[in-house]
């Protein structure tokens, strides 16, 4: 699953999860958001928080 646009459309998911092209937007449901950030800056921090919280919810689950 994904966004309304990787879901969507002709180069979406839709082949991947048999979806028909008959109101697909009414049977979507997203789990996100897309959209690009103007972003200037180094990645360590970003890349350290993420898999800190990565590492943290593989514990929870076990």
């Amino acid at each position: 699953m994904g966004s309304i646009g990787a879901m969507g459309g002709d180069q979406g998911s839709s082949d991947r999860y048999f979806q028909d092209n008959t109101n697909v937007n009414e049977k979507l449901v997203p789990e996100g958001i897309e959209g690009r950030v103007p972003y200037k800056g180094w990645m360590e921090p970003v890349v350290h928080q993420m898999m800190g919280g990565l590492r943290q919810s593989m514990g929870y689950t076990g």
